[in-house]
């Protein structure tokens, strides 16, 4: 049987465009080996060229269906998408499914924003400009590149997490964070409750308490669900029960 703290669904995570798969997998084991059905998109195809927003939630959209379709019959009617980062600016253009009942932001943007970059400090498009100045004007470099060595070490301290991490990262396009998010993803379906799992965006979590929904925090970095996956596998469950 399920542990009672897994929340019986089906968990579809939803990496970054920014990163990859493997940003998620260890959180989804943990929930796994609790009996929940759990699946791991690999949606880096999408972001490698113009008009990613739409690709990115074709690739989601599917991912749901798939779940949706072929896990145990009863899960197939509990579906929480887990978003994390950029995702969250676009996840809810993959919960249109009746099987959806929960999205849970995991230190993500919100839903709403017109762009990527919409919100970002001065300082980070200061360094987003100086990235661009390196690249051959069509993509980024891999985003674990982005930072020097120690102060990504400082947010995910197992050397085998930060390979596995720049392992999957992809080059997103240039023109990634000015492109519009597409008008179906600015609003959650009716049907569909949120909550939202706080690691470092406060800003974000402050207007989540301020529309209502169920907020967690943990004292981590950016990539916590790397460092303490059974920790916020159990937040993700509480979170994803919260507001179903």
């Amino acid at each position: 049987m399920p542990s009672s703290d897994a929340h019986a669904a089906a968990y579809v995570f939803l990496h970054s465009p920014l990163l990859g798969p493997s940003s998620w997998r260890a959180v989804a084991r943990e929930l796994a080996g609790r009996g929940a059905t759990v699946a791991v998109p690999d949606l880096r195809p999408a972001v490698s060229r113009e008009r990613h927003a739409t690709a990115w939630i074709d690739l989601a959209t599917r991912a749901v269906d798939d779940v949706a379709n072929h896990a145990p019959v009863a899960d197939r009617a509990n579906v929480v998408l887990v978003a994390h980062s950029g995702a969250g600016r676009l996840v809810m253009g993959a919960a249109g499914s009746s099987a959806v009942t929960a999205v849970v932001l995991v230190d993500a943007g919100l839903p709403g924003e017109a762009t990527h970059a919409e919100g970002a400090p001065a300082s980070f498009r200061d360094h987003l400009a100086a990235l661009v100045a390196t690249t051959d004007g069509v993509t980024l470099p891999p985003w674990p590149d982005w930072w020097p060595d120690d102060l990504l070490a400082s947010v995910l301290p197992d050397p085998h997490d930060r390979a596995a991490l720049a392992a999957d990262a992809p080059r997103v396009v240039t023109a990634f964070f000015d492109e519009p998010i597409p008008d179906g993803a600015r609003r959650a379906p009716a049907h569909v409750g949120v909550a939202y799992l706080c690691f470092t965006y406060e800003r974000e979590a402050e207007e989540a308490e301020r529309r209502g929904w169920p907020v967690e925090r943990f004292d981590g970095g950016h990539l916590h669900q790397m460092v303490e996956p059974r920790a916020v596998a159990s937040s993700i469950a509480r979170l994803a029960a919260a507001s179903a």
